[in-house]
Formats: C-alpha cells, sequence, structure tokens
C-alpha cells in the first residue's frame, strides 16, 4: 500500500459517517447567520448533507450544502436608527423580542419549511434567540438538537441548557452592568432575570405555542422540548465576555465567525501604511449612519480630525466639513482593516462579532453600545481593561475626547489588548474545528453531554424548595423557642404573683 492510500484512509477513518443536517436559523439578522455560516459549510465540507433554513442562500453552489431561504415580507433586515436606542433596561429590551417573534407565523407559512417536520435527519442544529417556536419541527424529526448562540445566553436559554443563573455575579444579556456589581445592581439583576423569565413565559412561549400547533398539530410545551437540546454552541469566550459556570452541554466558539484574512486593495493598505497610526470607526451594520444627528457628526469630526490619525469611518452619506485625514466609505472590509499594524483604535458599538474582531486584532475599542447585547459586551470588555465605555445618551465632546487621548496615549490598552488577544488565540483547536468536533460528537454518541438535571423545574435547580424548607425549618424553630421561653416567663411570673398573694 502507498504511503498516500495509508495517508488518505486515516483521513477517512478520522470523518464521521456522513449525516443529513437540518439547519433552523429563522432570524433575519445577517450578524446572527454570518456566526453560523462557517460551521455550516464546514459540515458540508466534511461530507454531511446540510440544509439551511435561512434568510441567506448562498450565491455560488457548494456540494452537500442546500439552501431553503426564506421569503418574506420581513425578508429584508429591519434598520435602526439612532433615536431611541439608548435602553440597556432588560424589560424593553425583552419587548423589543417578543415583537420580533411575531413574524415568525409568515416563516411557518413556507409549504417548503413546514414540510421539514416530515424529514428523515441525523441532526438538527438550531438558532438558540428570542423564541422556542422552531422546536416543533425539531420536535416533529426526532433527530437529536444542538443549539447556536450568537451571543452571551438570554435568561431561558440558560434555563433550557440548565445553566445556574448565578444572578449575585452573572449579568442578565439584556441589561447594562458589568460582573463588577454592587448590592444594589445584583438586586436588580436578579429582578431582571426573574421579570425577562415570566414575561418570556408569558409572552413569547404561549404564542409560539400556538402557533407551532396550528402548524404541526399537538405538541408538548415547548420549553420542555428545548430542554432536551443536547449541546448548545456558545459564540463566546471568557477571555474578553468574562466568565460563567457552564455545564459540559454549553461549548465556547468565540471566534467561529472570524473568517481567513483577505489582502486589503491596494489604495487602502497604502493609506494606511503612509499614516502616522489609524482609527477605525464603525457602528455595525444595522445602524443606519445618516440617522447620526448632525451634532454629533460633528463631535466626531472635530475629535478625530485633532488626532492627525487616518480615520477611516463606516458612513453611508458625506460628512459636512470634513478634514482630509477622515475618509468615509458606506462599507470596509472591517476585519482586515482591524488586523493592520497601523490601526490604533476601533470605535464600535461593541455587538458581539465586531467587538470579536477587534480582541482578535489585539486593538483597543472605545465602546458605545445601542441596544441588545451590546451593554454588556462594552461593559465586559472595560472590566477586562481593552475599553472605555461611553453612553450615547449622554457623550459630549469633551467625554469622546478625552476617551480617544487616552487610549491613544496610555500604552496599558495596547498591552492589556495584546494579552487578551494572545489569550483569546491560544486554543489546542481552532473555534471552527471546535464547534465541527463536538457536532461530530453528539452524532457519534448520541445525547450524552445533556446535563441529568435538565428536565428538573425552575424552581427546583434554582433551589428554591431547600430555600423554602430552611425559612421554615428557621422559623418554626424561632417559633417553638420563643413560645418556650415565653411560656417559662409567664410561669415565673404567675409563681411570682401567688407567692406575693
Amino acid at each position: 500500500m502507498s504511503m498516500f492510500s495509508i495517508f488518505f484512509f486515516l483521513c477517512f477513518l478520522n470523518l464521521s459517517s456522513p449525516a443529513r443536517i437540518l439547519t433552523l436559523t429563522p432570524y433575519y439578522g445577517a450578524s446572527h447567520f454570518y456566526v453560523f455560516q462557517p460551521l455550516l459549510e464546514g459540515l458540508a465540507n466534511r461530507g454531511h448533507s446540510v440544509e439551511v433554513v435561512s434568510y441567506f442562500p448562498r450565491s455560488s453552489p457548494l456540494p452537500n450544502y442546500r439552501d431553503i431561504p426564506i421569503n418574506t415580507s420581513t425578508a429584508t433586515v429591519e434598520f435602526k436608527t439612532f433615536d431611541g436606542l439608548l435602553s440597556a433596561n432588560a424589560v424593553t429590551n425583552l419587548i423589543g423580542l417578543w415583537k420580533l417573534a411575531q413574524e415568525y407565523d409568515e416563516v411557518h407559512r413556507i409549504p417548503e419549511v413546514i414540510a421539514l417536520a416530515n424529514g428523515t435527519y441525523d441532526l438538527v442544529l438550531i438558532e438558540m434567540f428570542n423564541t422556542n417556536l422552531f422546536y416543533g419541527i425539531a420536535y416533529k424529526t426526532g433527530a437529536p438538537m444542538i443549539g447556536l448562540s450568537s451571543c452571551t445566553m438570554l435568561p431561558w436559554t440558560s434555563d433550557s441548557m440548565a445553566v445556574p443563573s448565578q444572578t449575585s455575579y452573572v449579568p442578565n444579556n439584556l441589561g447594562g452592568r458589568s460582573y463588577r456589581m454592587n448590592f444594589f445592581e445584583r438586586v436588580l439583576n436578579t429582578i431582571e432575570f426573574w421579570v425577562s423569565r415570566v414575561l418570556h413565559k408569558l409572552l413569547i412561549d404561549r404564542n409560539a405555542q400556538a402557533v407551532a400547533e396550528h402548524y404541526l398539530g399537538p405538541l408538548p410545551p415547548l420549553s420542555e422540548i428545548a430542554s432536551n437540546t443536547s449541546l448548545l454552541l456558545l459564540h463566546t469566550h471568557f477571555s474578553f465576555l468574562g466568565h460563567s459556570p457552564l455545564p459540559a452541554s454549553v461549548v465556547e466558539v468565540g471566534g467561529l465567525n472570524l473568517k481567513p484574512l483577505k489582502p486589503l486593495t491596494p489604495d487602502v493598505e497604502k493609506l494606511l501604511n503612509d499614516s502616522n497610526g489609524a482609527i477605525y470607526f464603525s457602528m455595525g451594520s444595522v445602524l443606519v449612519g445618516k440617522s447620526l444627528p448632525e451634532n454629533k457628526k460633528q463631535m466626531f469630526v472635530n475629535v478625530l480630525a485633532a488626532t492627525g490619525k487616518t480615520v477611516l469611518w463606516k458612513q453611508e452619506e458625506t460628512v459636512k466639513n470634513k478634514p482630509s485625514n477622515i475618509i468615509t466609505k458606506p462599507w470596509f472590509p472591517q476585519r482586515d482593516i482591524l488586523q493592520h499594524p497601523k490601526v490604533e483604535l476601533f470605535i464600535s458599538h461593541c455587538g458581539n462579532l465586531g467587538l470579536t474582531e477587534g480582541v482578535d486584532a489585539g486593538v483597543p475599542v472605545i465602546c458605545i453600545p445601542m441596544y441588545g447585547d451590546q451593554h454588556r459586551n462594552a461593559k465586559a470588555a472595560e472590566d477586562k481593561g481593552i475599553s472605555i465605555f461611553l453612553d450615547y445618551g449622554s457623550l459630549t465632546e469633551d467625554k469622546l475626547r478625552s476617551a480617544v487621548n487616552e487610549i491613544l496615549t496610555n500604552k496599558k490598552y495596547k498591552e492589556t489588548s495584546k494579552k487578551v488577544q494572545a489569550a483569546f488565540r491560544d486554543r489546542p483547536q481552532s473555534p471552527l474545528d471546535t464547534a465541527i468536533y463536538w457536532v461530530e460528537y453528539v452524532l457519534k454518541h448520541g445525547p450524552i453531554t445533556r446535563p441529568q438535571y435538565s428536565h428538573m423545574p425552575l424552581w427546583l435547580k434554582e433551589g428554591i424548595d431547600v430555600a423554602a424548607f430552611l425559612f421554615f425549618f428557621v422559623a418554626l424553630s424561632a417559633y417553638i423557642v420563643i413560645t418556650i421561653f415565653t411560656s417559662y416567663f409567664n410561669s415565673k411570673k404567675s409563681i411570682k404573683k401567688e407567692k406575693q398573694s
């Protein structure tokens, strides 16, 4: 047998048997799907047959990869404006997720999507985001399920995966707190966790159950189906988003979105090479840049112009009174630009994907969060010493100038960013290889990663029954002791009165 034949045989042994995999990613946010896309393509390249329900069909065919595109009235991204996006309140963010969940009914009206419930699959990959609605289809297939999350876990996702909430030191994804909470913040964090759970159950889960059963017939509670999820691939990494107590059924794959670098265009490469240092400024793909108020635009122009650095600003429209060192374009290759050695600062809304790209590049960040999990991400990055958090609602030119100058002149931010970069990159496997390994692990071994306590009711998992028993025991003991002492002193008084009479 030739060496080539031996090598091919060993590679074949390393592959798991080809599987038929259904993927349900019904949210129309591109930033979510771009996290999962490398995994889906990687599985197809491994020989698995992957069927993908999404708003983002491939522009070019890939062997073993089949798109089931979603074409509904919500088939385009809902772009957001800067007005009205200042709240980091968990309840208001949850209401936004509830409104979004109302739109998924349309997806179930697509015959090709609802027919998937009768298909035969070896595995279902499903995005765990704002609703359990699509667990109905997953349940009908009878296949094991693996969850996908593009952000830190939401409270109901934690419950489905039997992850302890630990509200004393794990901040709510929808709130705006860091891991370093004082007593009052811990109280609010705990309240927000429980209110989020209750509202999700009453508003989102109840409606999802009705929609799913309308199209699929009677089903077990969707929350119970979700608790059967074998594994969750979580797009986070402790090196910059902090630690949480995760069971074996939750695997961090932060950086899964990081595709291979591409060369910069000659004009951008020359611009950066010739610069006296550079700043990259982007508030993401969903916020409409032209909605930034004129006074805020001028504030950024004034501060960034004074740095003397080359500034690449992702902005859809021409900015008035813009000096020559500020270059605006509707789009820049963000990941590739951040990796250039001349980039000294990244100004961002601190969405999970952008922050991950900044961490991988070792570039300090000024975080100006706007909605969703961005406030939590920004606080975590600030805790790690790689970022300065600025509140958009109270942002002034002086505050912005102070933050920009602090990062550009204080070497500790760059040094800390490089340390976090090294910790983030130092892993036995790449995020993609890790994700593929665990998908194939479940295919080989079944749902053995799921904790044995995953089906316990929430009040049992949280130890509320034990706390209630202990409270009752202490109260009863106190009552007995008080009763005994009261009886004793009353009897003493009675004896004393009898002697006096």
